[in-house]
């Protein structure tokens, strides 16, 4: 017996050494670990949800949208060094088309070269069109009837931080001739509070606002069934914007961009193509412990004013917490969909896209019978499941999703530039499959 003991427990010993060795974030070494990990702790409960208002027809603008779950416009690392899609954008918007949502909207798309950065993909050329076409098609040719829409915009006041501040950009002149450092915006100043940065002169807006444009008409060429505004928050809220002149000041004036953006890109693309914009309800408190100005008391006048800029939906986004912008703690219902009270605040005639903390199917349908909520968009629980608006509608499995919410996707993501992935999720595959062949190396495990 004890001869017995000392060889499985060095047989442990060995397997602790091995699992050790492999370093943290490594794939699996095969999809068939994923069956150890399901058959542990599958629920195996159904229920029908095809009543569920979630699951029904909506609109936005002339788009028309099979249900109201989708894929949120957020940083997916699927671009070349020189801005074109890659093998993982095609693999990653695939599996969200697949999985179930009524639209994916990629990340932020560049739309002029002056601030791309690591893994962007690109639209600020026609020669990205052919390589966008391609995205488009290989949603579309999923035949569930997915839409695709893109993030377009500029980093604005965000640092060059991802894979060791590698910018493709030929110069830091501006295509207005002036020398732009790393950070541009409204006043130069970031959401720290920091005074650095470019000011934006009225010929550089105008030259921004053409350029977005120009991107939707690309978008539009190449097959895209609409487009997202980004980054123009910082014009929004007088935080960020102290400017005197006419895009600083009175709520108007602020608003001023998003109306000259959308004005150029009706220009390019008519009034068909569906317009959505991502707005920050929320940009307090700020890292120096005051509070903005933009909350659930004002948002609802911002929005009144964007809408009247003529823009098709309203995203609801927000700034989270200095140096946390992705909620961990939210494993309980009542601390999900955390910008709910903002959505409920306003009232439009538009669609409302509620984002931001949304994990559970019961909960969120419930929101939408509220009346003010229309669309539920995702980031993090698709990276984990990407088709989990299937497994909601078909009824398999609990309510929640997966997601624990640990950020180390996005985390790893903003490290290596991408692809985007569930790190927990390939840990276990990965720990699963190292007990596999452990016990078929004869280990005591």
């Amino acid at each position: 017996m004890r001869d017995k003991d000392k060889t499985q427990k060095a047989s442990r010993r060995q397997f602790i050494e091995l699992l050790a060795a492999v370093p943290v974030g490594a794939t699996a070494a095969g999809l068939g670990a994923v069956s150890v990990i399901d058959a542990a702790h599958a629920d195996t409960r159904t229920v029908d949800r095809s009543q569920y208002k979630i699951f029904s027809p909506g609109s936005i603008g002339k788009l028309k949208l099979k249900n109201r779950l989708l894929r949120s416009a957020a940083y997916e690392g699927g671009g070349t060094p020189t801005g074109e899609v890659n093998d993982d954008m095609l693999r990653i918007h695939r599996a969200y088309a697949e999985g179930g949502v009524s639209l994916t909207l990629t990340g932020y798309m560049a739309v002029m070269q002056y601030g791309k950065k690591g893994t962007h993909v690109c639209a600020y050329d026609d020669r990205f069109i052919p390589g966008l076409k391609m995205l488009a098609d290989t949603v579309h040719k999923v035949g569930n009837d997915c839409k695709i829409g893109a993030e377009i915009g500029h980093d604005g006041t965000s640092t060059a931080s991802r894979r060791g501040d590698q910018v493709d950009q030929a110069s830091l002149i501006s295509p207005t001739g002036d020398t732009w450092p790393a950070r541009i915006g409204p006043s130069g100043i970031d959401w720290q509070g920091k005074k650095e940065g470019h000011v934006m002169t009225e010929a550089e807006i105008e030259r921004f606002c053409d350029d977005m444009g120009q991107a939707a008409r690309r978008l539009q060429e190449a097959g895209f069934d609409g487009a997202h505004h980004y980054l123009i928050d910082t014009f929004l809220s007088p935080y960020t914007n102290r400017r005197t002149d006419g895009y600083g000041g009175s709520l108007k004036n602020r608003v001023r961009i998003v109306a000259e953006v959308t004005q150029q890109i009706r220009r390019h693309v008519g009034r068909d193509f569906p317009i959505l914009i991502k707005l920050n309800c929320d940009d307090g408190p700020t890292h120096e412990g005051t509070i903005g100005e933009i909350d659930i008391h004002t948002f609802p006048a911002l929005v009144r004013e964007v809408v009247r800029a003529g823009v098709d939906a309203i995203d609801i986004s927000g700034s989270q917490k200095p140096g946390d912008p992705l909620r961990a703690d939210i494993g309980d219902p009542k601390d999900q969909s955390y910008y709910r009270a903002f959505a409920e605040a306003i009232d439009v005639k538009i669609p409302v896209i509620l984002g931001c903390g949304n994990r559970n199917v019961e909960l969120l349908e419930k929101i939408i019978n509220t009346g003010r909520v229309n669309f539920f968009c995702f980031a993090r629980p698709m990276v984990r499941e990407p088709d989990l608006a299937k497994r909601w509608l078909e009824g398999r499995g609990g309510p929640a999703s997966e997601c624990i919410n640990s950020n180390l996707c996005f985390r790893e993501l903003y490290v290596t530039g991408g692809p985007a992935r569930c790190v927990v999720l390939a840990e276990m595959q990965k720990t699963a499959q190292l007990l596999f062949e452990a016990e078929k190396a004869g280990y005591g495990v």
